[in-house]
């Protein structure tokens, strides 16, 4: 009975938690609507008992501010805003025994206040980082729990079995170390407080997110042909980055002498961007050419490049001569190269047979003297220019060829050509003789008539 009339005079809106003592058939009760509560919040706390005509006793703290109503056997306090670390609600009644019964609940205060230690704005893939979070200041310490979650799966709690000082303003720290990975790029870590209610509850209390961001950029650029090249013969550069992550982020420019070219980027797989670049170069000389790679949004991320001198050389075709003559006579084949920018070998050949070489730094022209025979007639002789570039540990020698043919007039052509003029002005002679007698003969024949 009494009992039930104690629980009559408990006020509805704070019945969320409670403790009660029985001591010799008395009963006391206090119960809160919260056992935690922010610093600055309002709470409510009623202590009741079962005593007919009890004596009841609820001090607080000096610098508690609360409102208070009470009846026979109950009082309620409203403690509007908290504005005290340590908030203990303490409870005496007396009833026939003149010794009191005391009730304590001890009220768990916080704050919201939580950080997360900066990360760089980018993390790179396969390195290890450390995630920190600072939990809210909370008294007593040992009820707060702080937890690292990715996504919504949890990574790691940690917690302090120490109280510590109601006077201290000692944070829960909880840092949880991790490998950057690709699956990282995006995800979302969260810090979550919570404060121990008991009876293995918790209250959430406050939580901070941070959104990663990864990137791969292991290896420097490669530039993929570094052959020399010909002035004034359009070619092609290509360069490449390997392993890279995000690829589709990434910036890849050509630069010759300083200068950005016009160029086209690919990405043949989704680690690999690939860029080329049409240049022509104009003269010869080393020409510096730098690949340039970055990640144009993320300025923190060291760019990379690499560059390469070219040697571009000048080397005009060969030319050769090969004048038509008639049999007997002697023909002078010549070979010549114009224009190059190197050591040229130039060689005059029969097949594979050296007729005549020389050598020089710029334009050179050799000869060989033949007897035109009938025999030789449809020969080829090759012109070869051999040019040995400064840079001999990239490329061989540049070797390009011309071929000409010797035409003969053979003599037996030109005998039958004088004969046959000589044969028709001979029928013309006789056929002339013949018409002469003819005409002779008729005017004799017409003198005898």
């Amino acid at each position: 009975m009494f009992l039930s009339s104690m629980y009559n005079n408990i006020i509805p809106s704070v019945l969320a938690f409670w403790i009660q003592t029985t001591v010799t058939g008395l009963e006391v009760l206090i119960n809160v609507n919260s056992t935690a509560v922010e610093f600055g919040g309002a709470i409510e706390m009623n202590c009741s008992t079962t005593c007919p005509k009890p004596t009841i006793n609820v001090e607080h703290k000096p610098g508690v501010n609360f409102i208070r109503t009470k009846g026979i056997t109950w009082y309620h306090d409203y403690f509007p805003s908290v504005q005290k670390w340590d908030l203990t609600l303490a409870c005496s009644v007396k009833c026939l025994d003149p010794q009191p019964k005391d009730v304590k609940e001890y009220v768990t205060v916080y704050n919201r206040e939580i950080s997360i230690t900066l990360l760089p704005e980018v993390l790179e893939i396969n390195r290890t980082y450390s995630l920190e979070c600072i939990g809210p200041r909370v008294y007593p310490n040992n009820k707060l729990i702080l937890t690292w979650l990715r996504g919504s799966e949890i990574l790691q709690r940690n917690s302090t079995g120490e109280p510590g000082s109601v006077d201290e303003d000692k944070r829960l720290r909880n840092v949880f170390n991790f490998i950057a990975s690709r699956s990282d790029d995006g995800q979302e870590y969260t810090c979550l407080a919570e404060v121990d209610l008991g009876s293995q509850t918790t209250k959430s209390i406050t939580n901070s997110s941070i959104t990663l961001q990864t990137y791969a950029f292991m290896d420097q650029p490669r530039i993929l042909d570094k052959r020399p090249k010909e002035v004034k013969q359009e070619v092609t550069l290509t360069c490449e980055v390997s392993n890279v992550y995000p690829a589709e982020k990434m910036r890849v420019r050509w630069f010759q002498n300083g200068v950005e070219l016009n160029s086209d980027i690919t990405r043949p797989n989704s680690n690999t961007v690939r860029i080329t670049a049409a240049l022509t170069p104009q003269e010869s000389g080393l020409m510096e050419i730098v690949c340039m790679a970055d990640f144009e949004k993320h300025p923190s991320i060291p760019s990379k490049n690499n560059s390469a001198f070219i040697e571009v050389y000048a080397f005009s075709s060969p030319e050769i001569q090969v004048p038509t003559s008639q049999e007997g006579n002697l023909v002078n084949i010549t070979c010549r190269v114009l224009n190059v920018s190197g050591d040229l070998e130039l060689r005059l050949k029969n097949g594979n047979d050296i007729l005549v070489n020389g050598s020089s730094s710029t334009g050179l022209t050799i000869s060989h003297t033949v007897e035109a025979q009938a025999k030789l007639d449809g020969q080829q002789y090759i012109c070869e220019a051999e040019l040995k570039l400064q840079d001999q540990s990239m490329t061989s020698p540049v070797i390009k060829q011309q071929v000409g043919t010797l035409h003969v007039l053979y003599q037996t052509t030109a005998r039958r050509l004088a004969a046959k003029i000589i044969g028709l002005s001979s029928v013309v002679i006789i056929a002339g003789e013949l018409l002469f007698i003819t005409i002779i003969y008729c005017i004799k024949q017409n003198k005898k008539k």
